[in-house]
């Protein structure tokens, strides 16, 4: 799908000929999350701070026609480091669950914000957005060194059952997580590098295979294992 574009974009310091793709996933992003916390949570004036977007390492953020169909957040997390536990995201994750995640590895990537325009939360043309959105986040596992990929997904929006259809293993069901006051139940899941099994169409795998071969990554901290690549001005192309 040709009108189909893949970004990995740092959450600052954005090259100038790539600042509209930074403002419209920024905007998308910033209007999903009040309308949630206004719609869903009750909160009678939503406000978003921009630090959650600008702290991060690398937003995955894709594109359709020039719209912004969703992004992902993800930071790097390192547990032989006594610091990485103690990061607020896993302020929901037991020694138990800790354990399960870094079983093959102590290198993590932390993926967070899973966030799906208004306009892509329905099935088009066959197309469900948030599995092309989950399985280009798996795809960015696949390329790395990483040793694991977090997810903590929120049960009253499917998610839990969309990470597992993209090769998601369960930690932990249905564990209270309140947020603005609000009990809004996750499970987490964890997806190892080394055994990740999709479960979609082929002409879907198809797909999101050829958007990847074209994503393009900017200037970023997190490492990359990519046979393919054409690098120049702290830009990098994965090539087909």
């Amino acid at each position: 799908m040709k009108d189909l574009e893949l970004y990995l974009i740092p959450g600052r310091n954005i090259a100038k000929e790539f600042r509209d793709i930074y403002e419209k996933t920024y905007s998308m992003w910033k209007k999903v999350w009040i309308d949630t916390m206004t719609d869903e949570w009750s909160q009678k004036e939503g406000m978003i701070y921009s630090d959650e977007f600008t702290r991060q390492d690398e937003i995955l953020t894709l594109f359709y026609k020039g719209d912004c169909v969703g992004c992902v957040f993800m930071k790097s997390a390192d547990f032989h480091e006594s610091c990485a536990r103690d990061d607020s995201y896993f302020k929901v994750w037991n020694d138990l669950a800790i354990q399960k995640l870094i079983r093959k590895g102590k290198n993590i990537l932390v993926c967070c914000n899973f966030t799906v325009a208004k306009q892509f939360r329905r099935t088009q043309d066959g197309i469900r957005w948030k599995d092309v959105l989950a399985t280009m986040a798996v795809k960015r596992l696949e390329y790395s060194d990483f040793d694991a990929m977090t997810g903590t997904m929120r049960r009253s929006k499917g998610m839990h059952t969309t990470t597992l259809k993209v090769g998601a293993q369960m930690v932990q069901e249905n564990v209270d997580y309140f947020i603005c006051g609000i009990n809004e139940p996750v499970d987490l899941v964890v997806f190892y590098r080394d055994s990740i099994q999709l479960n979609l169409s082929a002409e879907i795998e198809a797909m999101i295979d050829q958007t990847w071969q074209r994503v393009v990554a900017l200037a970023l901290p997190l490492y990359y294992q990519v046979e393919r690549v054409e690098q120049g001005d702290n830009i990098i192309r994965m090539s087909g």
